[in-house]
């Protein structure tokens, strides 16, 4: 049965300075939630459970300005009864198919079991007690559940395919297989904490525990796919580890003796073929961190968190992960970009948690007066940055080009300011606060580096969006010592006067290595032929020697004024 509630919205304020204002998506229906609010993204809406407070827990859609609810369970909460207790239906374990919802429903007076949902009416499509807590999905969609049979139960594999047909297959097992997720066209999934291979066949479904040299991990949990692989979190002899299962089969382990892992892994959508990865939080007894893995890499560390901090909710808006992080104290939202963590400023009202995004906005529970809403803003996002390497050469001159930080404003009209700030020790960079290009501008202390490398932490930020984290990193190269043997003057350079400081030849080809020197044999520069030329960069008037080292030290002598 599908219901209208009264939804009432605010304003939405412009962009501050100070972040933005929300918009409150309703305040008269008196919906809580009292155990978090856990969204599905779907069918451009947003699916969750709540509990109304004459209906029980109800599920409900949030779609093109209405509030629907899906569920027609129609329990009422009798007086006596403790409200906390599960009337109604509590839903979970969403999937969308053939332009279906499928999820998971139990409670007090309810079939509990598998329903789809279309057309405005939930369906049950198989009645089982518990289910596994993922799906394999693909023409057809399968899980496993457990079903009552007298005082006992059995386990079935399910699939459904697009006619709504279910097709079953008994289980020899004790424990449902949970955690199914696809990765590289195989099936996987987790019993009593082993991972396996899912083989589905017309006459059987089989389990194969993954197997790889030393591999012994146990209690495996959170499998998500992600691009090229599969990782998961397991332990081994109480270690925690962060795995991931890459398309050839490999396991690569990641151990963290002393630590405590997050809650999940999390990663949007889980077979996005773009190259984010998975996060989770690392816990000791000194720092809380937020880190991502990626298949064949190391994790590593996006920013540091309050202590005790965990992922709440995640969502993948505009190819960028926001994440809602809490602790027992505080909540905010964060957008990963780069390699920093940006926060969403919002205005007005405190505790934003369990994010989700609905039509490109973002949606969330979040406290107004010390009462719990949902509300919806548009995202505030920073500019979109990449971490790029340059090569330099340490005799390089003060004002030489050297690099450029790739960002990009995702709003329109957006104006981007850059700032160095970090790794510019010796201030030996100089970067152009409106177009990102790095130059030299101490060569004397870049001619002292001894470490032969520089990683130049940039900020670039945007007024009233918020600012970006890009990592620069120089390797810096010496200098060519000039070889006197055998020099013959028989380059033919000849100026090009049609382009400034150009100089053209008929005897080398494009790619062709140029080496320049002053007169008293002091590397300058290294150029490059291009299209039968090469350009000089702004040196000192002087005499200066081009030489080619791969065709017999052939060199030219030239005097700029």
């Amino acid at each position: 049965m599908r219901k209208s509630l009264l939804l009432s919205t605010f304003l939405i304020i412009g962009l501050m300075a100070f972040g933005q204002s929300a918009t409150r998506l309703w305040q008269t229906s008196g919906l809580t939630f009292p155990h978090g609010f856990h969204p599905f993204e779907a069918d451009k809406s947003v699916f969750f459970n709540a509990l109304h407070p004459n209906k029980g827990y109800q599920l409900y859609q949030l779609k093109g300005g209405r509030l629907i609810q899906v569920s027609s369970f129609k329990q009422k909460l009798e007086k006596k009864e403790e409200p906390e207790l599960i009337q109604g239906a509590q839903t979970s374990h969403y999937a969308w198919f053939n332009n279906q919802l499928y999820f998971f429903a139990a409670g007090k007076g309810v079939k509990s079991g598998l329903y789809s949902y279309s057309f405005g009416k939930p369906k049950l499509i198989y009645n089982c007690t518990s289910m596994s807590n993922g799906y394999l999905q693909g023409k057809t969609l399968s899980t496993q559940v457990r079903v009552a049979a007298g005082d006992s139960f059995q386990l079935h594999h399910i699939i459904i395919d697009n006619y709504l047909k279910v097709r079953r297959y008994k289980l020899d097992q004790i424990n449902i297989c949970s955690d199914l997720v696809i990765s590289n066209g195989k099936n996987y999934g987790v019993i009593d904490g082993v991972l396996g291979e899912v083989v589905v066949s017309e006459q059987s479904v089989d389990f194969y525990a993954v197997s790889n040299g030393d591999y012994s991990l146990n209690h495996i949990q959170s499998l998500r796919a992600i691009k090229s692989g599969l990782v998961f979190i397991g332990y081994e002899d109480g270690t925690p580890h962060v795995s991931a299962l890459d398309r050839n089969g490999k396991i690569l382990d990641y151990d963290y003796p002393g630590n405590r892992i997050g809650n999940q892994l999390h990663c949007e959508p889980s077979n996005d073929e773009s190259a984010l990865g998975a996060y989770f939080v690392l816990h000791n007894d000194d720092a809380t961190t937020l880190m991502e893995i990626k298949i064949g890499k190391k994790p590593r560390l996006i920013e540091d968190l309050s202590e005790g901090m965990d992922i709440t909710g995640s969502t993948l808006l505009k190819k960028q992960m926001v994440l809602s992080i809490a602790n027992g104290f505080e909540s905010n939202l964060y957008q990963i970009n780069g390699a920093s963590l940006v926060k969403q400023e919002i205005r007005y009202i405190d505790h934003p948690n369990y994010v989700t995004q609905l039509n490109g906005t973002l949606a969330y529970v979040a406290k107004e007066n010390n009462h719990a809403y949902l509300f919806a803003s548009n995202p505030l996002l920073p500019p979109k940055v990449e971490s790029s390497t340059f090569s330099i050469f340490n005799f390089w001159q003060k004002g030489r080009e050297v690099g450029m930080v790739n960002a990009k404003s995702q709003n329109k009209r957006g104006r981007l300011r850059y700032r160095i700030i970090s790794g510019n020790d010796g201030d030996v960079f100089k970067i152009d606060a409106s177009t990102g290009v790095i130059r030299i501008d101490n060569a004397r202390n870049l001619r002292k580096n001894k470490s032969g490398s520089y990683k130049v932490r940039v900020q670039v930020s945007e007024k009233n969006k918020g600012s970006s984290i890009a990592t620069v990193s120089f390797t810096v190269n010496e200098g060519r010592p000039f070889n006197h043997s055998n020099l013959r003057e028989t380059l033919m350079f000849f100026p090009d006067f049609s382009k400034a400081n150009t100089l053209t030849t008929t005897k080398l080809p494009d790619g062709e290595t140029v080496l320049v020197y002053d007169i008293k044999f002091k590397m300058v520069d290294l150029l490059f032929v291009e299209n039968n030329a090469i350009k000089l960069p702004s040196y000192p008037p002087g005499l200066y020697i081009l030489n080619v080292r791969n065709k017999e030290n052939l060199y030219q002598k030239i005097e700029l004024q």
